[in-house]
């Protein structure tokens, strides 16, 4: 059995054409998996009841402390900042990947972070980030079963558009 020049030229034709929907589509797959693994993850996050402040306080000698009160309060914190902060997040260098974590004030870190506005800096304080890294760990086999099947409905699709 022979393959003809046309079949052929067809074949290479379709596959070139799945390898760039493939490389179009894997940052965006790639995001669909980063907020299940983020709308996973937010509930295991702890909450506290009362409100947090962070405060500038200058040392009193080159290794002491300031004692506690002293210092002007740079930041607020209400309980549930940390679980708003989880976010899926997608940078600039990295195209075919997506992250999920703690999303950081932008410029100013100051001020009181309720509603949407979210600084998750302290998230490595929080237990040593382990209740984060669990729960991140548990929603692993979603996330791939959500990205597996966001590329299965892709491959579909390229399936009926073959000529």
């Amino acid at each position: 059995m022979t393959v003809d020049e046309a079949e052929l030229q067809r074949c290479i034709a379709a596959l070139r054409r799945v390898g760039t929907v493939v490389k179009d589509n894997q940052g965006r797959i790639a995001m669909v998996g980063a907020k299940y693994m983020s709308a996973q993850v937010k509930p295991a996050i702890p909450q506290g009841s009362k409100v947090h402040k962070r405060y500038s306080t200058g040392k009193l000698v080159r290794r002491l402390r300031a004692p506690k009160g002293m210092g002007t309060v740079v930041a607020t914190y209400m309980p549930g900042n940390l679980a708003r902060s989880i976010r899926a997040m997608k940078f600039n260098r990295a195209k075919t990947k997506a992250y999920v974590g703690a999303k950081l004030a932008k410029g100013k870190s100051g001020g009181i972070f309720s509603g949407a506005r979210v600084d998750g800096y302290y998230l490595h304080m929080v237990d040593g980030g382990r209740k984060f890294v669990n729960a991140a760990e548990g929603a692993t086999p979603g996330t791939y079963r959500v990205m597996i099947h966001e590329w299965q409905k892709l491959i579909q699709a390229q399936n009926n558009n073959v000529p």
